[in-house]
């Protein structure tokens, strides 16, 4: 079933889901991959990728895991494996994307949030000017009020983060 389909509209969708946050996490991923894939979750016995990775999501603790899944701090992760140089030039975390000084940045960029999460993943400018000239601070700050609505159901790696912009 498309859900999309039914309810078209995104901020529809994630009142919905708002409305559900009393369900325990495991019948809820049994009631969405009923919904999305049409069969039963088996999570006793996973057999099936899509059902490995909802164990995941339910049982699978480790301590690296809230470091890895951000953006930034694993940059540090994997410069203390001897791998720092593989990694990209970061020019800045910043609080709010008001906080960035654009004159100090290259004139070619990206901007990501350090989540990656549902709204603004990523913002690809060629030139200051197309960021400059767009309404990059005010699509950021809507893009950030969106994936925190929409995230009332964490994976256990994202719990205990907060987001940041990138360069």
């Amino acid at each position: 079933m498309n859900y999309k389909a039914i309810l078209k509209d995104r901020n529809l969708r994630l009142k919905v889901l708002s409305l559900l946050d009393f369900i325990p996490d495991k019948a809820m991923l049994e009631l969405q991959y009923r919904i999305k894939l049409g069969r039963r979750l088996e999570l006793k016995n996973p057999q099936r990728y899509s059902e490995k990775l909802q164990w995941y999501k339910l049982y699978y603790r480790n301590k690296d895991m809230v470091r890895c899944c951000e953006k930034y701090n694993v940059r540090g992760f994997v410069a203390e494996r001897g791998l720092g140089d593989i990694l990209n030039v970061c020019y800045g975390v910043y609080e709010s994307p008001s906080d960035i000084d654009y004159n100090s940045l290259p004139d070619s960029f990206v901007v990501k949030d350090t989540l990656g999460g549902v709204a603004i993943q990523l913002f690809l400018s060629w030139t200051k000017r197309t960021v400059i000239g767009m309404n990059f601070v005010k699509e950021c700050n809507l893009g950030l009020i969106h994936q925190l609505q929409a995230n009332s159901r964490v994976e256990n790696g994202f719990m205990k983060i907060r987001d940041t912009e990138s360069l």
